[in-house]
């Protein structure tokens, strides 16, 4: 298998294992695993970051009422989810939890080995 495939699977496989584990947590209410889920659409792999579009734009883009995404990131935040990581500029990133990347590289692993070998 070329690499550039087998990186591609790999990628889908890691995301479908990380949206997994936030749908099936029972720590955080709807509308906390709405937004976390909708924050790893913007995961930087190189950076290893999730590069925050703001308020607006997020909100606006997932239908999310400014006052629940701002209740929403708090609390993903105070729980340890998300770690704000200011930027340049006024823009903002979040790091993610370093624990739940590894579960989905762990199940990922798992589930399709043949994926990560080498």
């Amino acid at each position: 298998m070329p690499s550039f495939q087998l990186w591609k699977e790999r990628d889908a496989a890691l995301k479908w294992h990380l949206s997994t584990s936030i749908a099936e947590s029972k720590q955080l209410s709807r509308m906390e695993r709405r937004v976390l889920l909708f924050l790893f659409a913007y995961y930087n792999r190189d950076r290893a970051r999730i590069d925050y579009p703001g308020h607006q734009t997020f909100g606006t883009r997932h239908h999310i009422p400014p006052d629940q995404l701002q209740a929403a990131l708090i609390s993903l935040e105070r729980a340890g989810f998300v770690m704000p990581q200011p930027l340049p500029a006024n823009l903002c990133a979040y790091l993610p939890n370093a624990l739940l990347l590894l579960e989905a590289y762990e199940r990922a692993r798992q589930a399709s080995p043949e994926l990560f070998i080498g």
